[in-house]
């Protein structure tokens, strides 16, 4: 359906019955993407740090359900396989009664993720989480930045055990309505450092560190600079 390429962008719906159709979309200029959600949540929080990771938007259900994107630093995690491995053992030591339901490595939208499903008991309950962290491709060719580096983005949406099966269709349709409808995802966290100057990927000019913008550029998952002056056009805004 064209509409739901005019709302999410060509990558919007990985559903093969076109099924995502929501009463709110969601769409973050500061760091390019867009989140379907329905009537019944509520945006409860944006741009929140939390350690080593930002949140850019936390939507709520009431005081039943959460789905939380973050934005991971980037660092040397390996492959999709390892990374899963990791986390499982980073999460088995935090969390009491971890238990893994699913685990695989798999594509949504054309990108690598990692899928993880899981429950855990907490405040007295049994929570259940989809936990999914799409990798944005490595760098292999900028000078300023480390080699092999990955660019995560991760959707965690969780529940108690006795509401989650209720929940789960809304939670799938919220991960798989992830996008990028201008095609560049906003790494403004991440500093351009450097006294070489560097050329912009969109307008071909070049330009120095202090007046660009990493980002990461779709579908070919390639980490490019981007001069502030073409970021702010309505190219990129619209």
């Amino acid at each position: 359906m064209n509409w739901l390429k005019k709302i999410f962008g060509n990558f919007g719906n990985s559903r093969d019955d076109n099924s995502l159709i929501f009463d709110f979309v969601h769409r973050n200029t500061k760091y390019g993407f867009s989140i379907g959600y329905n009537k019944d949540w509520d945006i409860r929080n944006e741009d929140q740090y939390e350690g080593e990771w930002i949140h850019p938007i936390i939507l709520a259900k009431e005081n039943t359900a959460l789905c939380i994107l973050s934005i991971g630093k980037l660092g040397e995690s390996g492959s999709i396989e390892q990374y899963i491995k990791q986390a499982k053992s980073q999460l088995s030591g935090g969390l009491r009664n971890f238990t893994i339901i699913d685990e695989k490595e798999t594509s949504i939208n054309n990108w690598p993720t990692a899928w993880m499903h899981y429950s855990y008991y907490e405040n007295g309950k049994t929570m259940e989480e989809f936990n999914i962290t799409f990798f944005f491709g490595k760098n292999n060719d900028l000078a300023f930045l480390s080699k092999n580096v990955d660019v995560l983005f991760q959707i965690v949406c969780f529940t108690d055990k006795s509401s989650f099966k209720n929940l789960k269709t809304e939670f799938l349709d919220m991960i798989h309505s992830l996008s990028f409808p201008n095609y560049y995802f906003w790494l403004p966290y991440v500093k351009v450092y450097g006294y070489s100057s560097h050329i912009c990927k969109s307008c071909k000019k070049i330009v120095i560190a202090s007046n660009s913008i990493l980002a990461v550029k779709f579908p070919e998952n390639e980490l490019v600079v981007i001069c502030k002056n073409c970021k702010e056009s309505s190219s990129f805004n619209s």
